[in-house]
């Protein structure tokens, strides 16, 4: 994980980087009711065929603040590597 943060900051593209650690008694993160809101559109579907279609859900399932979702494909990194 530390090669991980020296690489992003190393990349120089973002201004700062926030690292949240869930308090001991607390699993739930920011994140967590995202992530459900998403489950529960993808489970209203019957059969989803392709990852277009995993975006779409995506994009459309948030009612306030619109999400913005990028396609990895090649911009996987080997963090093995980075160290």
């Amino acid at each position: 994980m530390i090669a991980f943060w020296q690489y992003v900051l190393l990349t120089k593209r973002f201004a700062s980087i926030e690292h949240k650690f869930p308090i001991p008694g607390h699993t739930f993160l920011d994140s967590d009711r995202d992530f459900g809101k998403v489950e529960t559109a993808v489970k209203r579907r019957e059969h989803i065929y392709s990852v277009d279609e995993y975006q779409n859900i995506m994009l459309t399932c948030m009612r306030k603040a619109k999400p913005s979702v990028t396609r990895v494909g090649d911009k996987m990194l080997d963090l093995d590597k980075l160290v």
